[in-house]
């Protein structure tokens, strides 16, 4: 009976998001021997699947923007958010290496990122916060430059694809909900760049130069090529190699045969979340929820928590998720986050008895947070819940990447088994009210209360518009607060919203050196952790547009300087 391969490296990442990808770079330019282990066939994780924005406080982009930042703000805004819940060195060390982190890639050309100047924090009226730029976004990519790795790069969800055939930026998405020139040249722009490359449809129906979670995920990749970094794909990490009490590699299965992959520096885990696994959801998070729910990667089924548990690890906030309202579109997988939706005028969330419980326009953890709390199982129903829109709002806004406007697609042309499973539509409020089992008496009251604040362009009950945050997705054109319109042009419609989640943020319990911790407090020697895998630097909170990918990135970035000896 053959012996089982055995190979040798100093360092070893499982997994291949944005963290993982960031960590194998840096350990290979501190001289460690590097490999990475995907479980899949395509790279990238949910990072490639996202709107890949990143959230890096102080970073040499903002003055440019005449926006001032400091660590100090940036640990002021992030303590106040997160109440005191997290370990203060965590988060003054992800401030301090951000802004390193984000400079060294870009001096070597692994990868650019713009500002954006107009995304604020998502707390805006917070201490510390600043009105934009902390957020960024990778610059547009053209994937013809990984060879043949661009056909295992993992597709973008298909909310990020226009058309379903081109990509735009969150630069584009600002623009477009507000129907400005920028968007429509933009578009024009991609789609003849499109038609004009015909050629290159035999290799890739979609554009191949990609924006959001994939312009991020592809230069990493191209970084790791350039350095010989190898990367397994179909490769799952089965179990922890521990001699000593100290993790020295892993035991991967690679192509039906397992492999001992020794690591002398230690392994990084970097496996994305439990959002997929459903016996860990029933298990640590709010009820009621389903795998379904979730806009992640569907391969992101706990194997970090798995592996690690039996050297007894910390574990802290697995009742947590980077939650976002969404909805389900009939045929199409994943969930879609409603990232824009909820904020754009004539529409409304209601509960069952057709009540309002919360600022639309909030911050997505927050929307999701406020249904869980409203949520009287066989009394007030509000998981799902149910965003109520008027014809206005359907002329001019897409719904999910799937509905586009009444401008581009009227309701003859919406695909038919759409209706009445995933939008619903009446002549009137309490037509729509009985076709989606809603109050409708109390649905009548609420809109007309609400139509009310749209006059005074005051939201009374929940401060809808009040802040940059909110306004940052609005129309201008609703008059006189962008984010509040009247519900009051026929037909309605209807959209069922359910609890979703773009990854759970509770895991492995690590310190400020990216190690991961036991529950005493000692260090598990040899093993390192970041991503959604890790319990988040976040908290209960989200700081902003790109709160989970920045952190990952950077405590990517540590983790293989601490192995590294740094």
């Amino acid at each position: 009976m053959s012996q089982p391969e055995t190979v040798q490296v100093d360092f070893l990442v499982v997994g291949s998001g944005a963290g993982a990808l960031t960590a194998a770079i840096r350990a290979h330019d501190l001289g460690l021997d590097t490999l990475v282990v995907e479980k899949s066939g395509f790279y990238g994780g949910t990072s490639a699947m996202s709107g890949g924005s990143i959230w890096i406080p102080n970073n040499h982009q903002m003055a440019k923007h005449g926006i001032s930042d400091s660590e100090e703000e940036a640990l002021t805004y992030l303590q106040h958010i997160t109440h005191g819940e997290v370990d203060e060195a965590r988060q003054r060390q992800f401030v301090r290496k951000g802004a390193e982190m984000l400079r060294y890639l870009e001096e070597r050309g692994d990868l650019v990122c713009d500002a954006v100047p107009m995304y604020s924090d998502y707390y805006p009226d917070a201490p510390g916060a600043k009105p934009g730029a902390r957020t960024l976004e990778a610059r547009r990519f053209d994937i013809l430059k990984l060879g043949r790795d661009m056909f295992t790069l993992r597709p973008p969800h298909p909310a990020c694809v226009t058309f379903g055939v081109i990509f735009s930026t969150a630069h584009d998405a600002y623009y477009s909900v507000r129907g400005h020139w920028r968007m429509y040249t933009s578009v024009l722009r991609e789609l003849s760049l499109y038609l004009l490359t015909l050629p290159l449809r035999l290799l890739s129906l979609r554009s191949t130069r990609v924006t959001l979670g994939n312009a991020l995920v592809a230069p990493l990749r191209l970084a790791l090529k350039k350095r010989d970094v190898p990367l397994w794909l179909n490769s799952p990490a089965k179990s922890l190699l521990v001699e000593g009490g100290r993790v020295a590699g892993a035991i991967i299965e690679r192509n039906g045969q397992r492999i001992t992959v020794r690591a002398s520096k230690g392994v990084l885990l970097a496996t994305g979340g439990f959002e997929h696994d459903p016996v860990l959801r029933q298990r640590h998070l709010p009820q009621p929820t389903h795998t379904d729910w979730s806009a992640a990667n569907k391969h992101n089924t706990g194997d970090a928590l798995a592996m690690a548990q039996p050297l007894q690890p910390a574990l802290a906030l697995m009742d947590e998720a980077w939650w976002t309202p969404a909805t389900r579109v009939p045929g199409s997988a994943p969930a879609h986050a409603m990232v824009f939706e909820k904020c754009m005028p004539y529409s409304l969330f209601v509960n069952s008895r057709g009540e309002r419980f919360v600022n639309e326009a909030a911050p997505y953890i927050d929307v999701v947070n406020a249904m869980y709390a409203n949520h009287q199982p066989g009394q007030r129903e509000a998981v799902p819940c149910w965003m109520i829109l008027d014809a206005r709002y359907r002329k001019n806004t897409v719904i999910s990447g799937a509905v586009y406007p009444a401008t581009m697609m009227p309701d003859a042309l919406v695909p038919q088994h759409y209706w009445n499973r995933f939008i619903y539509k009446a002549d009137t409020l309490p037509d729509l009210a009985h076709r989606i089992g809603v109050d409708a008496q109390k649905l009548q009251a609420t809109v007309k209360r609400f139509n009310r604040f749209a006059q005074t362009g005051i939201d009374e009950d929940f401060g809808r518009g009040s802040n940059l945050s909110d306004q940052y997705y609005s129309c201008p054109v609703s008059r006189p607060n962008p984010n509040v319109g009247a519900l009051e042009r026929a037909p309605f419609y209807a959209v069922r919203v359910i609890a979703g989640d773009i990854g759970t943020k509770g895991g492995l319990l690590t310190n400020a050196a990216a190690q991961v911790l036991r529950e005493d407090g000692s260090v598990i020697p040899g093993l390192f952790a970041c991503g959604n895998c890790s319990a988040a630097v976040m908290g209960r909170s989200y700081a902003g547009a790109g709160s989970t990918l920045g952190p990952a990135m950077v405590f990517g970035f540590v983790a293989a300087e601490t192995a590294a000896g740094l």
